[in-house]
């Protein structure tokens, strides 16, 4: 009976920690919501998240973590909290920020892509959704003149699917089937894409190893120890490819 009441009373213990932790995290999200700022409790949150859950772009930044999704902008040095029941997010692992049609896209762990527009944030549901069985795996995406873009280490393959892909259109309409399959190399697995503007991409292996995948294949163009994430910028005849390290970020010129 002792040992009993004993497993009970830390069972509750833990149960009390839990929801201790999810208040906290609660509390920290309402209260960058009212203030359109983040808040001490989750600046350091967002510090920590390293990857594909962090979207560095022009106009600012944008970061997953458990069941929300952070826009934070440069110009007004705002954040935008997306959460609550109304969203779908559940475990966001990756982000991008599609400036040029103004959406925020996400994808969850269980492989569904989440679509918003970047000027509706809050307690809403995505405007658009995207599930497809070869998703499962996914870890990255871009978004191109092409479409979206998919890394899928699971698979080996980049997935490529209309730019206004939707599950959720009405019957007869959908439009979530994969328009091209590019198979990844062999050099490793893959963690993170970014994309060029003559339809070649980025990616970075686990071992830190750059390649562009392009139509003639594969060609590594530089080595990273360390790195984590990508991103490349083109401003006039400057190309530079972004790395971001444990130590900071790096910039590569390209060709």
């Amino acid at each position: 009976m002792i040992v009993s009441m004993k497993k009970t009373l830390i069972l509750l213990a833990l149960l009390g920690m839990t929801q201790t932790y999810a208040q906290v995290d609660h509390d920290c999200l309402k209260e960058a919501q009212a203030k359109k700022t983040l808040s001490d409790c989750l600046k350091k949150k967002v510090k920590d998240k390293k990857g594909p859950q962090v979207h560095h772009s022009k106009k600012g930044d944008v970061t997953a973590l458990s069941k929300a999704v952070i826009l934070k902008r440069n110009d007004s040095g705002q954040a935008h909290i997306l959460t609550g029941d109304q969203t779908q997010l559940k475990n966001p692992i990756a982000t991008f920020w599609d400036e040029e049609n103004q959406e925020i896209l996400v994808v969850e762990e269980n492989g569904e892509i989440l679509i918003y527009t970047d000027f509706l944030l809050g307690n809403v549901a995505p405007k658009r959704k995207v599930v497809n069985h070869e998703l499962s795996g996914a870890k990255d995406i871009v978004v191109t003149k092409k479409g979206l873009i998919v890394l899928n280490p699971l698979t080996q393959r980049i997935l490529v699917f209309d730019k206004l892909a939707n599950s959720r259109a009405l019957p007869g309409k959908r439009n979530d089937e994969v328009k091209r399959v590019i198979d990844l190399p062999s050099q490793g697995k893959f963690i993170a894409i970014a994309a060029l503007g003559d339809d070649s991409f980025l990616i970075l292996s686990d071992k830190g190893n750059v390649l562009r995948l392009g139509p003639t294949g594969p060609v590594q163009v530089a080595k990273v120890q360390g790195a984590y994430d990508l991103s490349y910028s083109e401003e006039g005849d400057q190309k530079s490819l972004i790395v971001q390290t444990p130590e900071g970020p790096q910039t590569i010129t390209l060709p």
